[in-house]
């Protein structure tokens, strides 16, 4: 088919023909010679179409790696200052997710809350979500 619409594409005339062995182009004698020089060109400049497929390259980049060490290094350094949940430490006291506090105002409970971990086992989960998530981001 490519061919049938490259010979058509320059004013040749021609038609393909379904046989028991196949398709076949038919293209009248007179024709012949310019619509072989026609196809020798077209296979010619088609020689490399299409394009082989560049394999996707996957570049490791320590950026990822970095924040996720870090972040994972900030969120121990939290929970050792912080600590487990207490009623009397003044930082669950001033960052805790308290809901109504945060729609009176008080947004910044929205981020220290991150923060704040119940006990080691909850930072425990959170590092290891971080690891499987922020190396893969």
């Amino acid at each position: 088919m490519p061919w049938l619409a490259a010979l058509q594409a320059t004013g040749i005339p021609c038609d393909s023909v379904r046989t028991p062995t196949g398709t076949v182009l038919v293209v009248p004698a007179d024709q012949l010679a310019r619509a072989t020089r026609e196809l020798q060109g077209y296979e010619e400049t088609n020689a490399d179409w299409p394009p082989p497929v560049a394999a996707p390259t996957h570049e490791e980049t320590p950026g990822a790696v970095l924040w996720t060490v870090f972040l994972l290094a900030m969120l121990l350094v939290f929970h050792g200052v912080t600590g487990p949940v207490d009623d009397d430490s003044i930082y669950f006291g001033a960052g805790v997710l308290d809901v109504s506090r945060v729609m009176g105002g008080e947004w910044w409970r929205t981020v220290t809350a991150l923060t704040l971990h119940a006990d080691f086992s909850h930072v425990a989960a959170n590092v290891l979500a971080l690891l499987a998530l922020g190396i893969a981001a």
